[in-house]
């Protein structure tokens, strides 16, 4: 058993966990994110016992969402005390500064990292079948996003332009109801954007290449992304590579809920 000594610099008081609006702390404000709807809090202990000696079985070095990650699997498969220790808050360094992309489109098939990639998002995929069991929304709990309804689009546009029409009345239907319901539940569009002839091989090259290690991958050109993103226009020589798979998800909304499914077992110092 580790035991740990608190450094004075990764002490915290009570008095700054309870200041005013006004504080400069930025985890004390209300976070709006570039989709427009506000984060929830992230917590932070400041007790008493906090800033005594405290032992620990395992001791995590960072609260982004892989030190997170980590001290939730350890809590939830076997019995060990936990203790995440940084020098911010939960969610200030990487993580926050983060697009919160997960995504194979950048990866290279056969390289170090492919096979541990596709086990990260696979897993990340598991994790929101499991909220889903659980009767819960992935997008309102983490900020899950897949970019499915391209996807079923392009099958329909194979159909007839008519379909095109109504499909594209409908979601301009859509998305003026969700405006005046307030439902933010909209997808993610994730493509690869091309300019130049130069830009445009690199573009083919790794659609072929995704698409030989068995990933979805589409090349569009300017005429089908007209198509697909109505208001993207990327001139005539232009074009752009589509991966229906690649998923998004909000880093500040999945560390709240991480931290608050096993808040009962560790502690985090900051």
């Amino acid at each position: 058993m580790e035991s740990l000594s608190l450094p004075a610099n990764l002490r915290i008081s009570l008095k700054t966990l309870t200041s005013s609006p006004k504080s400069p702390i930025p985890f004390l404000l209300p976070r709006v994110g570039a989709r427009n709807h506000a984060v929830p809090f992230l917590r932070a202990q400041a007790t008493a016992a906090l800033l005594r000696r405290s032992e620990h079985d395992v001791i995590v070095v960072g609260a982004g969402i892989i030190g997170l990650s980590i001290a939730r699997q350890l809590l939830l498969g076997s019995d060990l005390s936990v203790a995440v220790v940084d020098a911010g808050v939960p969610c200030s360094g990487a993580t926050g500064a983060g697009q919160g992309y997960i995504w194979m489109a950048h990866k290279t098939p056969s390289s170090e990292t492919w096979e541990l990639a596709l086990r990260s998002k696979q897993l990340w995929e598991e994790l929101v079948e499991s909220l889903k069991r659980r009767g819960l929304d992935p997008l309102r709990v983490l900020g899950w996003k897949k970019t499915v309804l391209l996807r079923v689009w392009a099958w329909l546009l194979l159909l007839s332009d008519v379909v095109y029409m109504i499909l594209e009345w409908g979601m301009a239907l859509n998305r003026l109801w969700g405006r005046w319901s307030g439902d933010k539940h909209d997808f993610e569009r994730s493509l690869l954007i091309g300019r130049t002839m130069k830009e445009l091989a690199i573009l083919k090259e790794r659609v072929e290449l995704l698409s030989l290690a068995g990933l979805p991958a589409e090349f569009l050109s300017s005429s089908s992304l007209i198509y697909r993103e109505p208001e993207l226009y990327v001139g005539k020589e232009g074009a752009a590579a589509f991966f229906p798979d690649d998923c998004q998800l909000d880093a500040f909304q999945t560390v709240c809920f991480i931290e608050k499914v096993a808040c009962k077992k560790f502690q985090i110092f900051v």
